[in-house]
């Protein structure tokens, strides 16, 4: 019924018949209700507000009960004019007021907003910093650079802290005014995406100690982040090794599994079960969950094509299948010549080989706000029976008694020479040209000197968790 864009309280919305009860016409005024209200008729007023700022997409979070009030103006029948005081929360006291609800990764930084909403003031003593559980140093080189209030970009402490966990003294104590809000910012370096590392919010911990102005003890604050995605590999069955987690810590390493079984002989498939920890233990297929992407690794270290996606194949929705499918996942036959990684009618070039593979399972969650969170899962399959691709050469014809040569044996037999008469003397020859001895060269053939070319040693290219 109003179009206002207002910024500043308080806000009059008038209907132009009531402006000498508002004061003001306001033509943003839009009627929305005309006739009269039936007795027993019950309807929801509602105002929209909207925040221009970092990490407040609007004010659920940071509602102060007592600072909004309403009147609202009713025209009775006969003319009369009724205005309505809407019903205000009392304003809270005491520890509780100061709050926090969340800890969440955003880009390499780590945020909890906080906020007080009741009428007491209080001093902020110290903040105690865990980072991250229970790995310490899931990156070389990684430390918190500084913290700081976010919205009024005020830092409070440069530490550059490398070793877990960060306690910061507040001296002189902060001093959280009412109302107050306000993101507590923790900066990291090196500048990576944190989830794109495969951490957790779960991982980090906040513990704020503080007290009345009064000085009277408050419990300290507790803040936890959230879960990541959970990953459960259904098939092929592990073979030729164990499987990784990454994040490693409790509970996703736990309940991401990975059951051992045989080698492949023929048919198989690649599916995985995997859900938000958030939404508890042992949640639906697909719960939270943004998409799941399988890649694998051959005996001879190259990517295989998974069913024509590349190096990875990515599911959007469960089930979710290394070849596609959904319950029933699609198969391979390593035994079924026309079968490849890449395709299943003959037309497939990246053929089975026989050996042990590396499978790795990768999901992001649909976590808000911040980062999405993101779980690496690496196990092992082997393929034992493959249909043999490689082309047998074909038998050189053995060679038959007529296509051997017969050697020739030189016969050396002197001539004697017949003498001439008496009347035929021979006319000794003069020269006319001297000949022009030749001065040999003897130039070694290059060909001939062996080359002893070491054959370079193949180097492992270790996968790189980093993001999309």
């Amino acid at each position: 019924m109003w179009d206002g864009y207002d910024q500043t309280g308080p806000t009059v919305g008038c209907h132009p018949c009531y402006e000498d009860v508002c004061g003001s016409l306001d033509p943003s005024w839009r009627g929305s209700r005309f006739g009269e209200l039936p007795q027993g008729d019950v309807d929801t007023w509602m105002t929209e507000y909207d925040a221009n700022g970092v990490d407040t997409p609007n004010l659920q979070g940071n509602f102060f009960p007592g600072e909004y009030s309403l009147t609202m103006y009713f025209a009775n029948l006969w003319g009369g004019i009724c205005p309505v005081e809407a019903i205000r929360p009392d304003i809270p006291t005491g520890c509780d007021t100061f709050t926090s609800t969340l800890l969440y990764p955003a880009a390499d930084n780590l945020r909890a907003p906080v906020i007080n909403v009741g009428g007491d003031e209080f001093l902020l003593n110290d903040i105690h910093f865990a980072w991250p559980i229970p790995d310490a140093t899931p990156v070389p080189g990684m430390y918190v650079n500084y913290t700081r209030w976010l919205e009024d970009d005020d830092r409070f402490w440069d530490g550059d802290d490398d070793t877990p966990p960060t306690d910061i003294n507040l001296s002189p104590p902060y001093r959280v005014t009412s109302p107050w809000g306000q993101t507590f910012e923790a900066d990291y370096n090196p500048n990576y995406r944190l989830a794109h590392l495969y951490l957790h919010g779960r991982q980090f911990h906040l513990t704020f100690d503080y007290e009345t102005l009064s000085g009277t003890p408050c419990s300290p604050l507790e803040v936890d982040g959230k879960y990541g995605p959970v990953i459960q590999v259904v098939a092929p069955p592990r073979r030729g090794g164990g499987y990784e987690v990454h994040p490693d810590y409790s509970p996703i390493n736990t309940e991401s599994t990975h059951a051992a079984g045989a080698c492949i002989a023929g048919e198989f498939s690649i599916q995985a079960i995997v859900y938000d920890r958030d939404y508890g233990t042992g949640a639906a297929d697909g719960s939270g969950i943004n998409w799941v992407c399988f890649q694998v690794q051959a005996p001879d270290g190259h990517i295989v094509n998974l069913n024509g996606e590349g190096d990875w194949k990515c599911e959007y929705s469960a089930g979710y299948c290394g070849f596609g499918g959904n319950y029933p996942c699609g198969t391979r036959d390593t035994t079924n010549l026309c079968h490849t990684w890449d395709d299943t009618d003959c037309t497939g070039t990246d053929y089975f080989e026989e050996g042990v593979h590396t499978l790795l399972v990768r999901a992001e969650d649909r976590d808000s706000p911040g980062d999405r969170l993101r779980t690496l899962f690496i196990t092992h399959f082997e393929i034992c029976d493959a249909y043999d691709a490689t082309p047998t050469p074909l038998p050189l014809p053995s060679p038959t008694a007529t296509d051997i040569p017969t050697p020739v044996t030189p016969t050396n037999t002197p001539i004697t020479p017949t003498p001439e008469g008496p009347t035929s003397t021979p006319t000794p020859i003069t020269p006319t040209s001297t000949p022009t001895p030749i001065t040999p060269t003897n130039t070694p053939d290059s060909s001939a000197t062996p080359t002893d070319t070491p054959t370079p040693t193949p180097t492992a290219t270790p996968f790189q968790g980093g993001g999309d």
